[in-house]
């Protein structure tokens, strides 16, 4: 269940559709690379306390064959990726975020991790 209580955000970086030299060091992939990572640095810093509350999710609009093409890229498919970080990741997303009761997850979802910390 959704919690409209809690502040969300949408984000969007445009530019990442290239079919040509992923690898190369200092390509467009490699150069939007440093700017999602730019940007994701200086969010955490912005957030300061509240980055131990926050989830952030980065994920593609559309697949990517998994391959290189003949000018080393890939070219549109099936495969697509997706991140999520932030202080609330995986146990919190779900107690506190989509509201999953503990009991749920601690017996069903991830067993026998009552023994370790929930989040940092």
């Amino acid at each position: 269940m959704f919690n409209a209580a809690q502040p969300a955000a949408v984000l969007k970086m445009d530019g990442w559709d290239s079919h040509a030299n992923q690898a190369a060091p200092a390509g467009a992939l490699a150069n939007k690379l440093c700017s999602l990572d730019g940007a994701l640095s200086a969010l955490r810093d912005g957030l300061g306390p509240a980055w131990s509350r926050s989830v952030v999710v980065v994920a593609t609009e559309f697949g990517r064959e998994v391959a290189f093409n003949g000018t080393q890229g890939t070219d549109h498919g099936t495969d697509g990726g997706a991140f999520v970080l932030g202080g609330a990741v995986f146990k919190g997303v779900l107690s506190d975020h989509l509201r999953v009761a503990t009991s749920v997850l601690e017996q069903t979802v991830f067993p026998a991790s009552t023994a370790g910390p929930d989040r940092p």
